[in-house]
């Protein structure tokens, strides 16, 4: 535990910097946003950076060339919800996916936006994501590393916690193949050819090598993974466990073709909807004949 706690605290202070260390820090990144804007990284306003220290995390970026090594393996698959307000924060969080000790072709990232009511704000807010997936593309040199999946606007509600467009999300693009993902990008993978998959919110992140300790960890059949988690509610590290209030959607990855098999959803799983991950997650640990704990804090819940 105390090593998994040393992780945690590397990754804050390598991650984070309080409002006065960023002002500092901004007048030093001119140069560099500048090299980066010439890749079209547009990202570079106080706001967007959001306490950020997208400096040293371009660092890091260029200290990892093993995450450009070609992969064959399906790969494992990020579904990440987000809105307006959050997208700054995708930059951490994406960044953070990058570094999972494998080659970077072993991870996709698949953007959606939720709880939006406004049509005008949700077609705003969808366009920024695709500038920003575009951008984070070029910086880490791999296109359709990320991408925005082409769902219609709805109106879902604040209620609903983002899972109604999850279960679109889901039912479109992972369980189906719809074609208008290719249509969109032709030349990406389609999310229905993911491995595993990942339901997360794109404010948190995870340490350093984690996909790479997960696969180590796992048996070659395995359709139910959780793992060990640092959360916000509680400023806590926590020893999960596949139950309501014991862990995060984030802290999980599933097997897609076990997914698919047997149609999990979350909006059809009772009238509270801010316990839909939670019975979700145990719903899951009920059927499935293969899941693995692993015991390593590997995921941050901001």
């Amino acid at each position: 535990m105390n090593e998994e706690r040393g992780w945690f605290e590397k990754i804050r202070t390598q991650m984070e910097l309080n409002a006065s260390e960023l002002r500092r820090t901004i007048a030093r990144q001119e140069v560099e946003f500048e090299r980066l804007e010439k890749s079209r990284i547009t990202w570079r306003s106080p706001e967007l950076l959001n306490e950020f220290n997208m400096h040293g995390l371009i660092e890091l970026v260029r200290q990892k060339p093993s995450i450009l090594l070609p992969g064959s393996q399906p790969p494992t698959c990020m579904l990440v919800r987000t809105y307006k307000k959050k997208i700054p924060e995708l930059l951490k969080f994406s960044l953070s996916a990058s570094f999972s000790g494998l080659p970077l072709s072993q991870v996709k990232l698949y953007y959606i936006v939720t709880g939006v009511n406004d049509e005008e704000e949700y077609k705003a807010t969808v366009n920024d994501l695709d500038v920003f997936s575009k951008s984070f593309n070029n910086l880490v040199g791999m296109d359709g590393f990320s991408s925005v999946l082409p769902i219609s606007f709805g109106a879902t509600g604040d209620r609903d916690f983002g899972y109604n467009f999850t279960d679109i999300a889901l039912r479109d693009y992972f369980y189906g193949k719809s074609p208008k993902y290719n249509d969109k990008y032709p030349h990406y993978s389609h999310p229905n050819d993911c491995e595993f998959i990942i339901i997360t919110n794109g404010d948190n992140y995870y340490l350093d090598g984690w996909l790479k300790f997960i696969k180590e960890a796992i048996p070659a059949v395995s359709e139910f993974i959780y793992f060990n988690m640092y959360s916000h509610h509680w400023e806590a590290y926590l020893d999960t466990k596949p139950v309501i209030s014991s862990i995060d959607l984030g802290a999980a990855m599933f097997n897609l073709t076990f997914l698919r098999k047997s149609s999990f959803f979350f909006t059809n799983l009772s009238r509270d909807s801010w316990i839909w991950d939670g019975i979700f997650i145990e719903k899951v640990n009920l059927t499935s004949k293969h899941t693995t704990k692993v015991k390593r804090m590997l995921f941050v819940h901001e």
